[in-house]
């Protein structure tokens, strides 16, 4: 799929041959698995079968934790806008992310072009809007895919949308929802998206909703949601971002995608990048974990794989304000 907007600004990423060599290793490093307690027998078939066959053949003694009351309940519970993390056992990109969570989705809901042409007919009261703010309607009409609870969300072949169904196929899945009235925390002094160079990716309604929130004026979200789905549906077909770069949006990985179409609520959030280690590469970023240590915002789901395991009252204790101990 073709990326169906692309922003104004000069990205910063340089594809040179490092980037690339980069983007590959980290394309195989992403698909592989570790499975413990191998027969030996399995070694050699396995050997041969990668060498002949250019697949890899796996023995996996178990499937996805995340079970079908789970999704039923994810189904019933989750609402237009909420935010999933989601994490795996045994995948080894996983071992190298920090924190519990290793992905995280934007939850759309029912999208079809009806919902589509709703929200981009939809403009925030008090807002100016600006001519490359969002993707054509047509372009994304030609490009979105339809469904009841559809999920967009960022992989290493770039941004998508699938069915919820789909997202859940994992060991540990939880979402986070914003308030009814969108608050400005106490506790963010400045965040992250105003300076300058993400300023210019704001539209015209992010900047509307940032001032209000900045000036302590509540925004509802039912009011700020069409923005954060016109934001997600533009992005549709754009590359992930192997250098994870949060100064450009040209390219985005999981989380940079996440913030980027929420970055006008971060006023409430306090999501902001900080310096991580991913797979030995340190750079400002948001691990996936981050969204979930938010103090405003309010647990929506949690697989029951989740809950017996407390993983979100192990994050929320390591992040006493948005970030705790565990970062730098």
């Amino acid at each position: 799929m073709q990326p169906i907007k692309t922003r104004n600004h000069t990205p910063s990423i340089r594809e040179s041959w490092s980037y690339r060599l980069k983007e590959k290793f980290l394309r195989f490093f992403g698909d592989l698995k570790l499975i413990g307690d191998q027969p030996r027998s399995f070694v050699l078939p396995h050997l041969l079968t990668t060498l002949l066959f250019r697949g890899t053949l796996l023995h996996d003694p178990g499937s996805y934790r995340v079970k079908g009351d789970d999704m039923r309940r994810a189904m019933n519970e989750l609402q237009p806008g909420d935010i999933l993390v989601r994490g795996f056992e045994n995948y080894v990109d996983g071992y190298f992310i920090p924190g519990e969570f290793s992905h995280v989705g934007l939850y759309l809901g029912k999208v079809d072009a009806d919902t589509i042409r709703q929200h981009w007919n939809t403009v925030l009261p008090g807002s100016v809007l600006f001519e490359n703010d969002y993707a054509q309607l047509e372009e994304v009409l030609a490009h979105a895919s339809s469904g009841e609870q559809m999920v967009i969300h960022s992989m290493k072949d770039g941004i998508f949308m699938e069915d919820l169904l789909n997202f859940c196929r994992c060991d540990y899945m939880a979402a986070v929802r914003f308030p009814e009235s969108v608050t400005r925390a106490d506790h963010v002094q400045r965040p992250y998206s105003e300076n300058d160079a993400i300023k210019k990716a704001f539209t015209g309604e992010e900047i509307t909703i940032a001032e209000r929130l900045g000036t302590h004026s509540p925004v509802a979200y039912e009011e700020a949601f069409p923005v954060v789905f016109k934001l997600a549906l533009s992005q549709l077909g754009k590359a992930y971002d192997f250098g994870l770069d949060f100064s450009s949006f040209q390219k985005m990985s999981c989380t940079e995608f996440v913030y980027y179409c929420t970055k006008s609520l971060e006023w409430c959030s306090g999501i902001q990048p900080v310096i991580e280690s991913v797979a030995s590469i340190e750079a400002p970023g948001i691990s996936p974990d981050g969204f979930i240590g938010s103090r405003e915002l309010g647990v929506a789901f949690a697989s029951r794989s989740v809950l017996e395991r407390d993983i979100i009252g192990k994050i929320k204790a390591r992040y006493p304000g948005p970030y705790g101990g565990g970062y730098r």
